[in-house]
């Protein structure tokens, strides 16, 4: 019996919805952009270079985050460091065991042992009656600008090898189309979530980049199942009457359940890892926590609905050249061949123009052309 993929009722035509889903996307890219053009990345030490060290105060830090939110902003400003370079870490729940976590900008260890004494005792100066005794927990974590700035190439490097792999893989399976706009709804992510994590302030780290790869990982998944169920329901006897946009429709609902379950159950557990895990896995899971969100969406609004669109527009190119064969109206190949017959025709009167006069002055006049205006007999 066969599959009758396009009879099925469906809530509402997802495809027919196309300029709603490009103008989502297009606003959540704009914003990215914008806030990557004002406000930049807040790249950690991993990418930048330096140096990151615990200190453990012997008072507690404020119980409220908007107080430690305050506490660290005063810190800052004091220490004259970037957005992002000190945060308040809760170890645990006792309020005794909670610590500050600085960053800053070092190229040498000499410099990192003096400027780890300046910032301990300028700590103790003017915080002291907030924070008491300050002290480091463990040795300070330093990374060299030269390290920092191979990080940041192999993480450049790890994510254009990824793509590129992706790319082949689906194209091989699939075709072109589904290569191409996969390779898109994977962009479309990625901006996203930088933008996102701009306009936020978190910071750029290595543990972002294996967030950027699980995003990829997931959001391709999502693309090539409902690739998978596309290519099945156009394989039916059914979906060659229907257009292709109601046979992607169908394929989109027939998948949506798993593509929802599967991205519920990631954003529950990434929901608990925020809210549980502490401060050191805040960055992290904001960036999965986006990143899922987006990989969901384009897959099911942005990959399949860029597929239809470039069908219809090939579709719409063949048909203006079959109307334009039918009706005799020449291509504009035929047009240039069609200019090019003339402008050598053209040329080649001209020539012979040219030549007449001088035939007739070489032969003398013609018998029609005799004195008296007679002719000869």
């Amino acid at each position: 019996m066969d599959a009758r993929p396009s009879e099925q009722k469906t809530p509402f035509n997802l495809v027919r919805l196309r300029p709603v889903w490009y103008t989502i996307s297009i606003v959540a890219i704009v914003a990215g952009i914008v806030g990557l053009a004002t406000r930049g990345l807040n790249l950690g030490t991993d990418f930048t270079g330096g140096a990151e060290i615990q200190y453990q105060t012997t008072q507690p830090l404020p119980d409220s985050d908007a107080d430690r939110a305050n506490l660290v902003d005063d810190i800052t400003t004091h220490l004259g460091l970037g957005t992002g370079a000190v945060k308040a870490i809760v170890v645990s729940d006792d309020p005794l065991i909670r610590e500050l976590l600085v960053r800053y900008p070092v190229e040498t260890q000499g410099e990192l042992e003096q400027r780890q004494m300046e910032i301990e005792q300028q700590l103790e100066a003017q915080f002291g009656d907030r924070l008491g005794d300050v002290d480091p927990t463990k040795d300070a974590t330093f990374i060299g600008p030269v390290i920092g700035s191979e990080l940041r190439t192999q993480a450049i490097l790890c994510l254009v090898i990824g793509l590129s792999a992706i790319l082949i893989f689906i194209w091989q399976r699939y075709n072109i189309k589904m290569a191409a706009t996969g390779i898109a709804a994977l962009a479309h992510d990625v901006l996203i979530l930088v933008g996102a994590m701009a306009l936020g302030g978190w910071e750029i780290n290595a543990p972002f980049v294996a967030a950027v790869l699980t995003v990829v990982g997931f959001s391709i998944n999502d693309s090539v199942i409902i690739f998978d169920r596309i290519r099945e329901n156009m394989q039916s006897r059914t979906a060659q009457r229907q257009s292709f946009g109601d046979v992607v429709n169908v394929a989109l609902w027939e998948t949506m359940p798993r593509s929802i379950n599967t991205t519920m159950t990631v954003i529950v557990v990434l929901l608990a890892l925020l809210l549980l895990g502490g401060s050191t896995l805040h960055e992290f899971t904001i960036a999965l926590l986006i990143g899922m969100a987006c990989g969901a969406y384009s897959s099911i609004f942005t990959a399949s609905q860029l597929i239809v669109s470039w069908d219809q527009w090939e579709k719409s190119r063949q048909t203006g050249r079959t109307a334009a064969s039918v009706s005799g109206r020449p291509s504009k190949s035929a047009k240039r061949q069609r200019q090019t017959e003339l402008e050598r025709a053209r040329t080649a009167a001209e020539e012979v123009a040219q030549s007449q006069p001088a035939t007739a002055t070489a032969d003398g006049p013609s018998a029609s052309e005799a004195p008296g205006g007679g002719s000869t007999k």
